[in-house]
């Protein structure tokens, strides 16, 4: 497989493809329906325990999420926490359906 050619690829096109990389795992389309069901958002760590994730594959797949714009990740002493922010929550309401 060859390098991937440098196009003239607008914004909205570069967003899509972000948004859709971020769900394209289905554990990625739990934690986005778990972090909009739990308004207040959740750790890092529980997260890891609810998806039975070590902390190392639970990093991979909020940084790719949060490198799609939808996550807001606070670092704090011994764990993080994360929310969908605003971009999130629209995201998800689109996916899921609810308004």
């Amino acid at each position: 497989m060859g390098a991937i050619k440098s196009n003239n690829y607008q914004n909205e096109e570069l967003l899509i493809s972000r948004l859709g990389r971020a769900i394209s795992h289905p554990a990625r389309v739990k934690i986005l329906h778990k972090l909009r069901d739990e308004n207040a958002g959740c750790r890092s760590v529980d997260l890891a325990k609810w998806l039975n994730f070590t902390k190392p594959t639970m990093k991979e797949h909020i940084d790719m999420m949060k490198d799609a714009g939808i996550l807001t990740v606070e670092y704090l002493p011994h764990f993080y926490s994360i929310s969908l922010n605003d971009s999130g929550k629209q995201f998800a309401d689109k996916i899921f359906n609810e308004n």
